[in-house]
């Protein structure tokens, strides 16, 4: 679903350059993407996202890294951030920041959360817990 800039980037050995893309494209193809990203309970009928996570929400569904995650969801996000100009309009690309800044805070909370599970107070475990953390991060 990932817009075809973005595949082609991926499989380049050009990974040091952004491409050149067509903003108005882009943005229609990078939000598609997004949406088709996100767990089902965050598009409301209207298609905006909603932004109260249920009880229980681990957002496995986008906590993934490398080509498959965020990350490339930022680097292209920020492509399209990079190529707006003066005329072009930016409120869509400004939104489409907003929610994934949202999106990464929300995981972000959910692994501070799970990481909390051990008492820090205790030293002898509180090792064991920042490498449980560290390693859920990296997946």
């Amino acid at each position: 679903m990932c817009p075809d800039v973005v595949s082609s980037w991926i499989k380049s050995k050009k990974k040091n350059s952004a491409p050149d893309i067509d903003v108005e494209q882009f943005a229609s193809s990078f939000m598609a993407w997004w949406i088709a990203l996100q767990p089902g309970w965050r598009l409301a009928d209207d298609g905006s996202f909603k932004y109260e996570t249920p009880t229980g929400e681990d957002w496995r569904v986008l906590h993934k890294g490398g080509s498959a995650g965020l990350y490339i969801v930022v680097v292209a996000l920020s492509w399209w951030i990079r190529a707006l100009t003066p005329e072009s309009p930016s409120f869509c690309a400004w939104t489409a920041v907003h929610d994934v800044q949202w999106v990464i805070d929300q995981i972000s909370k959910t692994l501070l959360r799970i990481g909390k599970k051990r008492p820090l107070e205790d030293s002898t475990k509180s090792s064991k817990a920042k490498r449980y953390v560290l390693s859920l991060m990296a997946t």
